[in-house]
């Protein structure tokens, strides 16, 4: 199935021209639109919102208030750290501290 691709102008169709990928796909997996979101891609000035499937025009209206509320601010660390497996079983908590030092510990 061919994926669909919805064109916006990041600069006009903004709140203040910034967009957050990761913010940007929270809140779009987390409004109404039910269609499976493939992928965000930016290129320059130009946002794509790329689905699987062709949105409906209602889902379209949304995607577009969406867009249009963006304000581009990050996602909040919620954590401080993450869990990793090695291979062997090993879990590791890993963390970055205030500086953006990375440590690891077995645990």
């Amino acid at each position: 199935m061919p994926e669909n691709t919805y064109l916006y102008n990041i600069a006009n169709d903004t709140v203040n021209g910034k967009i957050d990928g990761s913010r940007l796909t929270a809140d779009i997996n987390a409004s109404e639109i039910k269609t499976v979101l493939s992928r965000i891609e930016t290129e320059g000035n130009q946002l794509e919102i790329i689905f699987v499937a062709v949105l409906s025009n209602a889902n379209q209206t949304v995607l577009t208030d969406l867009i249009a509320a963006h304000d581009g601010t990050p996602l909040p660390i919620v954590d401080d750290h993450i869990m990793l497996y090695s291979p062997d079983g090993t879990c590791w908590k890993v963390t970055v501290d205030d500086d953006g030092f990375v440590s690891a510990e077995a645990i």
